[in-house]
């Protein structure tokens, strides 16, 4: 869940997962009110979290899912290549 701890605790969350095989998908944390913290606080740190959760996840031969454009629309994914579908 991308927001709720470091972005660098995330991203060994998505390594740990993409090194085994299972496709990481990164929900994006939304506090329930400003006084509950967020560690992404800008369009930047989101496209950051996902910019570095895709290098991580390549080297494993994965991708940030899911592969299902639709389904991308409520979690922090793009469809950047060809393994994306409309199904």
């Amino acid at each position: 869940m991308g927001g709720i701890e470091p972005i660098e605790s995330t991203n060994k969350g998505i390594k740990e997962l993409a090194q085994r095989g299972i496709m990481p998908i990164i929900s994006h944390y939304r506090a329930p009110s400003s006084s509950v913290h967020s560690y992404i606080n800008s369009p930047e740190d989101m496209y950051y979290l996902w910019q570095s959760a895709v290098e991580i996840a390549s080297q494993f031969g994965m991708v940030i899912g899911p592969t299902c454009i639709p389904c991308q629309n409520n979690v922090i994914a793009l469809p950047y290549s060809d393994v994306f579908h409309y199904y």
